[in-house]
């Protein structure tokens, strides 16, 4: 059973994915605030609406509503929800941090350093040739260098070599022998943006068929004008640009199609949503269910999430609620903190509607390994990281809410065109961290839903992380874990 912790560690990359409302209007003005009310029954929200003569607007349908309340009568209002019968909880919407997990570093110092030494040894990658896709087909063309560095100096020798294991990847080439995907499944990516012109993406991008491009009219009625290829739900807007150097890899690794790369389900379908607001906004709890909920609503079958959940500080909040009397502030000091329940109810209405979550562990493994959100979710496919030398990689979080491993470290996947870390000149990179070992598992889920139409969340999780389906790996004592076998499971879904 995973367990239900928040982390407020944070694990992303410096700048910070603020999540914007596009389905929603404003969070709130300086005279009134929102709050998120959670109901308990479908039919819930028309009674609460008539019996308190409130306006409770659609946020995560059956179950979640938002209703934005005067701040002068805050505590009034909030104490006749909740002495509703059927009002099960009320919470501010608070504002949160939504951050990519932070890429990892590929030299490892060892533990057992002594500084009072002149030089101290680490294990590094070489990486000067492209297109190592080791984590599709190991045949031992990765090589780690044991690389011993003197301290005030800088100067380094390479002490000795080691090459991968081979055969220690996700069996893709014979996985793809099976089948390469349907363009009837479609992977939501809520990340910092897509490059969606990428070659080796560009055919694979979702298209709003409801929509005429450009014509500045919400033609399907969803509250989005020109939502063609997906949104970006903190800059309220159709922009998709991916200026993280981020969410167009984890794109890539799930369904690249391109003249020298493919993905894991490369004739699947990617629909970018973007959570980049470039410095601009901040986003609050209901902007991430906006961006789940629209995910839902496109028939999407897959949501790969490789980001870090965190609350801000109840001081951060209260600058936001100035004009709000002391006595309602203490009421509601309780309710800036982020309620996991509130997720979790989310998370398993999208399973129940068999829709696959899936959730990068993050990378504080050797960092006091906190629990992360939403990975820890019992409802979401969390995902650790594991090395080309059959073992689970050192930084990777783990726990008993970790379900599988997949390759981490020097993962060989499209990047932006703009990116101005263009190694290697052709628009590909390396990266490293477990967000691009989530997005193996995604698209192993998207190549079952595609052979297999019929089959629930359920069974798709019982196939990827079943033990005969699965690889053994070394953990070094911090539990049983193995590792993703695409192969294994197109070749042996479990459909009961």
């Amino acid at each position: 059973m995973k367990k239900g912790v928040i982390s407020v560690v944070l694990v992303g990359i410096v700048f910070c994915m603020l999540l914007g409302s596009a389905i929603a209007k404003d969070r709130g003005t300086q005279d009134s605030q929102y709050y998120i009310v959670h109901v308990r029954s479908a039919r819930a929200a028309l009674q609460i609406s008539k019996d308190l003569h409130i306006e409770l607007e659609n946020l995560f349908p059956p179950l979640l509503y938002k209703v934005k309340i005067a701040k002068t009568s805050h505590l009034k209002i909030i104490q006749k929800l909740e002495q509703h019968p059927l009002v099960e909880r009320i919470i501010q919407d608070v504002p949160i941090d939504i951050q990519p997990i932070e890429e990892a570093p590929l030299a490892t110092v060892p533990e057992t350093t002594d500084e009072d030494k002149e030089t101290y040894e680490v294990l590094a990658l070489s990486l000067d040739k492209p297109n190592l896709t080791w984590w599709q087909n190991n045949e031992g063309q990765l090589m780690y260098n044991f690389i011993e560095i003197n301290r005030k100096s800088g100067k380094h020798k390479v002490l000795d070599s080691l090459s991968s294991i081979s055969g220690v990847d996700i069996r893709l080439r014979e996985a793809h022998a099976l089948g390469k995907g349907t363009p009837e499944v479609t992977v939501a990516v809520i990340d910092s943006g897509v490059d969606i012109t990428h070659p080796a993406l560009q055919n694979n991008i979702y298209k709003n068929a409801g929509e005429i491009e450009n014509n500045g009219v919400d033609d399907d009625k969803n509250g989005l004008v020109d939502d063609i290829h997906g949104w970006n739900f903190a800059l309220n807007s159709m922009d998709l640009i991916d200026r993280s150097n981020h969410g167009t890899a984890i794109a890539g690794i799930i369904a690249g199609n391109g003249q020298d790369f493919q993905g894991v389900c490369p004739q699947c379908v990617i629909l970018p949503i973007s959570t980049d607001g470039n410095h601009e906004k901040q986003s609050s709890i209901s902007h991430f269910f906006d961006a789940l909920q629209y995910a839902r609503t496109q028939k999407v079958r897959i949501i790969n999430l490789s980001l870090v959940i965190k609350t801000s500080e109840f001081e951060d909040v209260k600058k936001t609620l100035e004009g709000v009397p002391e006595d309602a502030l203490n009421h509601l000091k309780e309710r800036e903190k982020l309620d996991q329940k509130l997720f979790d109810i989310v998370f398993q209405v999208i399973k129940n509607e068999n829709i696959i979550v899936v959730a990068g562990a993050g990378n504080e493994g050797d960092r006091g390994n906190p629990i992360i959100y939403p990975a820890s979710s019992p409802y979401v496919i969390s995902v650790g990281g594991m090395t080309p030398l059959r073992s689970m990689i050192q930084f990777s979080s783990w726990g008993e809410w970790l379900d599988i491993l997949a390759p981490s470290i020097a993962i060989w996947a499209p990047q932006p065109l703009a990116s101005e870390k263009n190694t290697f000149g052709n628009h590909f990179n390396y990266f490293t961290g477990t967000s691009f070992a989530a997005p193996m598992v995604a698209g192993a889920a998207a190549l079952l839903m595609s052979q297999n139409p019929g089959i629930t969340a359920d069974q798709v999780q019982k196939t990827l992380t079943a033990e005969t389906n699965t690889e053994e790996i070394e953990t070094f004592g911090r539990g049983r874990f193995r590792s993703l076998n695409v192969f294994k499971s197109l070749k042996n879904p479990i459909l009961n």
